[in-house]
């Protein structure tokens, strides 16, 4: 049984069976992340998916290979590239404030930016769109910027309470895979973590709900400064897989992998530019399950708690 699928037929059988103002329906993308929390609608207020980013690539790839594979200048323009702009400024490599009229001007904000990305991810540091750069933005990842000023903060809290969004009525399949995930982080961090029925007062709230295109953005935790509660969400458009299941479809993609990599953002880490880390950002193209912790996530947890 794949998880989407499942879902979908159940959701199809509410519709027959129950009035459409039922909590039983998953409300609008707008609905539940627009009232998250501002980097939610930083995201939808862009109206960024990977399908426009990998076009506006492909049309910077174009145009480099019609010019003689030249590099890009200062100054040059191409269509699309005011979209390369919005992807480094929402995963933190431009200035937001300096980029809010994006033009299709290739500038020496971008090629700074592309160069902080590739020292980031340890590429080639050219400040072009060469092919490695061009593949890892491609690939899916996290909602969650890269670069994180205020750096990483621990919870203050040794026992926490999750729950699941009553308007998604998440299968016990799904609840299985977190209470495994939470296991996980609980043995090397001392934390302790119990699922409760009451979503409004939880710790950590859970939800699915549409955060763009298949493999685009998967998910991400925001956190309410008022409340202290962070915020689980992963895209309900996914093609997501169980750790019983077998991957096998290229648009498949591991909910264990997943789950564990957002806990690790509610625990207060940063993203990892270590490809084996469950916190690296981006699910790459082999799609393997990633749910041990690599020495680069034992290493940065065990700092937040190794006072706890």
């Amino acid at each position: 049984m794949r998880v989407k699928r499942a879902y979908v037929v159940v959701l199809i059988l509410s519709l027959l069976i129950v009035d459409e103002s039922s909590p039983f329906l998953l409300p609008p993308a707008s609905a539940n992340v627009l009232a998250i929390l501002p980097w939610g609608l930083k995201i939808l207020s862009r109206t960024l998916n990977f399908r426009t980013i990998s076009r506006a690539l492909d049309k910077l790839r174009s145009f480099l290979r019609s010019n003689g594979g030249r590099r890009l200048r200062i100054g040059d323009f191409v269509d699309g590239i005011s979209k390369i702009k919005d992807y480094f400024d929402l995963f933190g490599y431009l200035n937001s404030a300096l980029n809010s009229n994006s033009t299709d001007e290739f500038t020496a904000d971008l090629e700074s930016a592309i160069k902080y990305f590739q020292k980031t991810f340890h590429l080639n540091v050219t400040g072009q769109p060469d092919d490695a750069t061009v593949s890892l933005i491609k690939l899916p990842r996290c909602a969650l910027p890269d670069v994180n000023i205020n750096g990483s903060s621990a919870v203050l809290k040794k026992e926490l309470t999750y729950a699941f969004s009553p308007e998604n009525e998440t299968a016990a399949s799904f609840k299985d895979v977190f209470a495994d995930a939470f296991r996980r982080w609980s043995s090397v961090t001392q934390l302790n973590f119990s699922e409760t029925t009451s979503f409004n007062e939880a710790d950590i709230q859970i939800m699915f709900s549409t955060l763009d295109d298949e493999l685009g953005v998967v998910g991400g935790v925001w956190l309410d400064n008022t409340t202290e509660r962070r915020k689980v969400v992963l895209d309900s458009d996914e093609e997501w897989v169980l750790p019983s299941e077998d991957l096998t479809e290229d648009d498949e993609l591991d909910l264990e992998s997943t789950v564990m990599h957002q806990i690790g953002h509610v625990l207060g880490l940063n993203h990892s530019a270590i490809e084996e880390a469950i916190m690296y950002p981006y699910i790459v193209p082999s799609r393997k399950r990633k749910v041990d912790f690599a020495k680069d996530d034992l290493e940065k947890i065990q700092q937040l708690y190794s006072s706890k």
